[in-house]
């Protein structure tokens, strides 16, 4: 079995305030889940792109206290809007975004 990919290699970095909470994640997924180095880089490109959404919508400084599964939502509406297929988007952009989302509901950082 080989080492576990270091969520921080071979993908691009999370913008803004979920950055921390993202590494966090994947270092998670890395080393007490087994995830594979693909699924590591499918995740941290997903939640990139999620928290470049925010970004742009919100500005760099919108707290993760205020991110709720409407802005989820409204990520998915962008992805379909640039012709993703609602099926696709589902299944290839919506799951990072939505297990970061339950994986924090514990400590409460998410708004709801």
């Amino acid at each position: 079995m080989s080492a576990p990919l270091h969520p921080a290699e071979d993908a691009r970095p999370v913008p803004g305030a979920l950055s921390a909470l993202a590494d966090e994640y994947l270092r998670v997924l890395a080393n007490e889940r087994g995830a594979s180095a693909h699924t590591l880089r499918a995740y941290r490109r997903e939640l990139g792109g999620f928290a470049g959404h925010i970004a742009a919508q919100y500005g760099a400084a919108f707290g993760i206290e205020r991110i709720e599964h409407t802005h989820i939502r409204a990520y998915l509406g962008t992805l379909y809007d640039r012709g993703l297929t609602k099926a696709s988007a589902e299944a290839s952009k919506a799951p990072a975004p939505r297990a970061l989302h339950r994986a924090d509901e514990p400590r409460g950082r998410f708004g709801g």
